[in-house]
């Protein structure tokens, strides 16, 4: 008969799951939602959106590098017409 393990302690025997991870689930449950919702948002990789620490307090904090005068007015064009207002609120689902 085979042991059933926590998926979260396998997860950081593979390596693809820090210790941290182990030990607080919700967390990195948390963090594994915020990702693929940031994923969905589709926006470019200049632009980096980041949700306070363990999501201890509400909001995120966006950045963005621009080489350029014209790629900063890009990159902030994008952020303004950013995909749906449904899509940008599941970001603050965790919180």
């Amino acid at each position: 008969m085979r042991r059933q393990r926590n998926p979260h302690i396998a997860q950081a025997a593979r390596g693809t799951c820090s210790l941290p991870c182990a030990k607080n689930p919700r967390v990195a449950s948390a963090e594994a939602d915020f990702a693929a919702q940031r994923k969905r948002l589709g926006f470019p990789g200049a632009i980096h959106v980041t949700p306070p620490p363990y999501f201890e307090t509400a909001g995120l904090r966006v950045e963005f590098e621009a080489a350029s005068p014209e790629k900063f007015r890009r990159l902030a064009a994008v952020l303004q017409k950013a995909p749906t207002p449904l899509n940008l609120k599941k970001l603050f689902i965790n919180f």
